[in-house]
């Protein structure tokens, strides 16, 4: 392409002025650099100002220096955008880990760290940042954030600075042994039995067949997202197909578990399959009083629009049972009894934890939260 009057920024070689054919003053870019023994081209044209174009110039070239590891002071901010696209392009990242970790890095870590330099970010700054976020008012009223939160926060970031290590960006990464406390702020994951069937009891009185049908999937430890993804075509007579799920990173839903052994079939009950009917009988009528088709191939649990039920929407199904039990309860803490429950009553361990579809038996046994009853046995033994 010609440019008319093309004349160069004698104060920044890189930047050229020319007149358009409708005799408009405008601004290109045009300059070479050597990056880790190649040339690289740098042009761009259109700029309505020199400084539009010396933002260009300068922004184009950090990004080079970024992707080949030649940048110098680079910032958290800069190389995670660098690095999780590195992580999507290639495949490493799925759609919710790249939601997980743009979740952890925009509402934790670059707010905190975002300006700073990798080379910056040293032991004691980072384990009073841990320790400030112990205590620190959150908007939703509560104080501080769990042990898991801080846990992931460490190992997102510590995951960054080991690549840029291996990208020669940075030498060391000094977070890497930093101590996270165990059991702050910590979700309860364990539920007497007493409060289980009282829980049980209150969603049978409380919920909707639609709803009630979505609570006693979680009681077959299926994870929130598998209950989210169930079909009308994965219900059987004494078992459900587990192979979709629904996500905040996938609300369309995806046939991929959360590893392969979680793509599982597991038993149910006569009477989780009667409950299963009518939840499908109950959301199959809601789809028809909104003129919408109803197919196999469709999710099970939908709104009172019958669409796909929101991500967040099991968890407000459990608000009225925690209210009537006084306990609180969600998804998560009946996948967690399941194990808790089910374990000593199986021959073999490997059987809760296909259920369960975990890769290895260490995981179902963290899930074992043990009961009082089970220890009580245990004293009773030795009390002779």
């Amino acid at each position: 392409m010609k440019f008319s009057n093309d004349k160069k920024i004698a104060s920044d070689p890189r930047i050229h002025s020319y007149t358009t054919q409708q005799k408009k003053r405008c601004y290109r870019v045009s300059f070479k650099r050597t990056i880790k023994g190649h040339k690289k081209r740098f042009e761009r044209a259109g700029f309505s100002s020199k400084q539009a174009a010396t933002e260009w110039a300068d922004n184009a070239l950090r990004d080079a220096l970024l992707t080949n590891g030649k940048a110098r002071k680079v910032t958290v901010k800069e190389y995670y955008k660098k690095w999780s696209e590195r992580n999507v392009a290639d495949g490493t990242w799925s759609r919710d880990s790249l939601w997980n970790y743009n979740t952890m890095y925009n509402s934790h870590i670059i707010p905190h760290y975002g300006d700073t330099p990798l080379d910056e970010i040293t032991r004691d700054s980072f384990q009073d940042w841990i320790d400030e976020l112990i205590h620190y008012p959150r908007a939703d009223g509560k104080i501080g954030y769990s042990s898991n939160t801080l846990y992931m926060i460490r190992r997102m970031l510590s995951a960054m600075l080991n690549d840029a290590i291996l990208s020669e960006v940075i030498t060391v990464n000094r977070i890497k042994r930093i101590r996270i406390p165990d059991g702050v702020n910590k979700n309860n994951v364990d539920i007497p039995r007493d409060k289980y069937n009282a829980a049980i009891q209150a969603a049978e009185r409380l919920l909707s067949d639609d709803q009630l049908g979505a609570f006693y999937l979680t009681l077959y430890g299926l994870r929130h997202s598998e209950v989210l993804g169930l079909k009308y075509k994965h219900v059987h007579q004494n078992y459900v197909h587990v192979c979709w799920t629904r996500t905040r990173a996938c609300p369309e839903g995806q046939k991929k578990t959360k590893n392969s052994t979680s793509t599982r079939d597991v038993p149910i009950s006569l009477k989780c399959s009667n409950i299963l009917k009518r939840a499908m009988l109950a959301t199959k009528q809601i789809k028809l009083e909104n003129e919408l088709q109803v197919a196999e191939d469709d999710f099970i649990f939908v709104n009172a629009q019958g669409c796909p039920l929101g991500i967040s929407s099991l968890n407000m199904l459990f608000k009225p049972i925690s209210k009537a039990i006084g306990f609180h309860v969600y998804p998560h803490l009946m996948r967690h009894a399941f194990a808790t429950f089910a374990i000593p009553l199986s021959e073999d361990r490997k059987d809760v934890s296909n259920m369960l579809g975990h890769k290895n038996l260490s995981m179902t046994d963290y899930y074992d939260n043990g009961t009082e009853a089970g220890q009580r046995k245990i004293v009773g033994l030795m009390d002779i």
